[in-house]
């Protein structure tokens, strides 16, 4: 009988050395799966984290440039609004700086005129709008433009095109000829 016990409890404690060899293949399976399956989401939350922060940082960047270029806009307009320009009497010829006021969002007639005789281009360098195109424009509160003569109206540079990527209008409200009046300038670009 002691023979048979030693040799069932042989049989037994071979058994369960298969077994327990079974269990461990399978544990390290198991743990090999999981590992990989978390490094794949470690992985996929890192992708997606940079993919978001380089979003965000693009918007913000875009937003800063148009910001910038607003803040151009509104320059420009408060310097043919608001100042009579260097020399005060200038011309076409003599002119250091731009504008149209005699007095604060008061134009004055002459000046104007002398705005419409200028070129485009010196126009936006005395205005520090070299990089941007502009369209300026008096209109009546009615939605008319103002005409200059019989053959213009006081229109003056470029209106933007559909593949103008940036247009920032301002609009302000001025006193022409008496006469209350809007003002309507875009800075735009390409």
């Amino acid at each position: 009988m002691k023979l048979y016990n030693i040799q069932n409890n042989l049989e037994f404690r071979n058994n369960k050395s298969i077994l327990n060899l079974n269990i461990k293949k399978l544990s390290a399976q198991v743990w090999s799966m999981d590992f990989i399956a978390s490094v794949i989401v470690f992985f996929s939350v890192v992708v997606l984290v940079i993919f978001a922060w380089n979003y965000t940082v693009g918007q913000n960047q875009e937003q800063l440039s148009f910001n910038a270029i607003e803040n151009t806009a509104l320059s420009a307009s408060d310097t043919l609004l608001r100042t009579p320009g260097l020399p005060e009497d200038w011309t076409e010829v003599n002119v250091v700086t731009l504008g149209l006021a005699s007095m604060d969002n008061v134009l004055n007639t002459t000046k104007v005129g002398r705005f419409l005789n200028l070129a485009d281009d010196k126009v936006k360098t005395l205005l520090g709008i070299s990089n941007f195109e502009f369209y300026f424009e008096l209109r009546y509160l009615n939605s008319s433009v103002i005409p200059w003569n019989s053959t213009q109206n006081i229109t003056k540079g470029t209106y933007p095109t559909q593949n103008s990527k940036i247009i920032i209008p301002v609009e302000r409200y001025v006193l022409y000829n008496n006469l209350p009046s809007k003002m309507g300038f875009l800075l735009w670009k390409t």
